[in-house]
């Protein structure tokens, strides 16, 4: 496989499965990932595991990373920050990366047992990543350079419509949608407060 940028736009023959938003504006109805399975940097695969074994969504901050590629990276362990702070991961662990664009990237099979949340919830969750450096518990004053920021607009609009989604297509009840931090004591600021609001809010739509 050819060397790809740490971080920046995706680019390639992707296989974009139609248009990423079939409904217009900021509150997008429906969403259709943009296929990257194929075109993220990888140097193996993850376990496999039966779909029907899926039964949460568990939502994560990037923490600095700002895309798809970039975290894929990351997971590699080849960190853009410039650290030496890595993975080694086989390849990217989540499944779906939201960038700040609110662009969604399908980056992993349904079935990939990666290594996203720790312990059990891998085997049981699918990873949802949003770009972005998001203070949270434990996590006000930013490290190594990076500045703390929010979720941007468009991503808090695909929020209700990317949970809809999957669960829809994993058969997830709305009660089993997580952030990281609830899946014990060693991610409290993940996916960070303002994203654990919309956590919060969903489950009581």
């Amino acid at each position: 496989m050819s060397e790809h940028r740490m971080d920046g736009p995706l680019s390639g023959n992707f296989r974009p499965m139609e248009n990423l938003l079939e409904a217009p504006g900021l509150n997008p109805t429906r969403i259709t990932p943009i296929d990257v399975r194929d075109n993220l940097p990888h140097t193996g695969v993850w376990p496999s595991r039966p779909l029907a074994d899926i039964t949460a969504i568990i939502h994560h901050q990037s923490m600095g990373m700002l895309t798809a590629r970039g975290i894929a990276h990351y997971h590699q362990n080849v960190d853009p920050r410039g650290t030496p702070y890595g993975r080694g991961w086989p390849a990217i662990a989540y499944h779906l990366v939201v960038e700040q664009d609110g662009r969604v990237y399908w980056c992993l099979p349904w079935e990939a047992r990666s290594y996203h949340s720790g312990g059990e919830a891998n085997h049981y969750g699918v990873g949802v990543c949003w770009a972005g450096n998001f203070p949270g518990p434990g996590y006000q004053v930013a490290y190594s350079g990076l500045t703390l920021g929010h979720p941007t607009a468009q991503q808090a609009a695909v929020f209700r419509a990317v949970n809809d989604l999957l669960r829809e297509t994993l058969n997830v009840q709305r009660t089993e949608v997580y952030g990281h931090c609830d899946q014990g004591k060693k991610k409290p600021a993940c996916p960070g407060d303002e994203m654990m609001a919309l956590v919060s809010s969903y489950r009581g739509w």
